[in-house]
């Protein structure tokens, strides 16, 4: 780590009084060149999350409809980093269903406004 990082962790550090316990565990860490262990514990199991195109093909939609439900917050990834989505197998199979259900409802609605 260069000089100026640690000057910038130490200055956070000192002047930000709405740090967590955690963040300022963590922050020490980072200053002393160790290995976070809480972090670690909290890390996400991203094994088994699915990159866009795997929802996209499970769902069987492109990838830019996957994007526009994610921009609609239809569909909300986690992401790995700024560029990374992935979503949970457990979210999307709930999202499938509550289109599902919606779909369901349009039909009803529908078939009663055509009786």
């Amino acid at each position: 780590m260069s000089p100026e990082t640690k000057l910038i962790l130490e200055s956070i550090w000192k002047r930000d009084p709405k740090l967590t316990k955690l963040e300022r565990e963590l922050i020490q860490c980072l200053r002393e060149g160790r290995a976070p262990v809480k972090l670690q514990q909290a890390v996400l199991p991203l094994d088994n999350y699915l990159p866009r195109a795997a929802v996209a093909d499970k769902l069987s939609v492109s990838e830019v409809t996957v994007w526009r439900w994610e921009a609609e917050e239809e569909l909300v990834p986690s992401y790995v980093t700024p560029d990374c989505p992935r979503y949970h197998p457990g979210e999307v199979a709930d999202f499938v269903a509550q289109r599902k259900g919606k779909q369901h409802s349009r039909k009803l609605k529908a078939a009663q406004r055509d009786k």
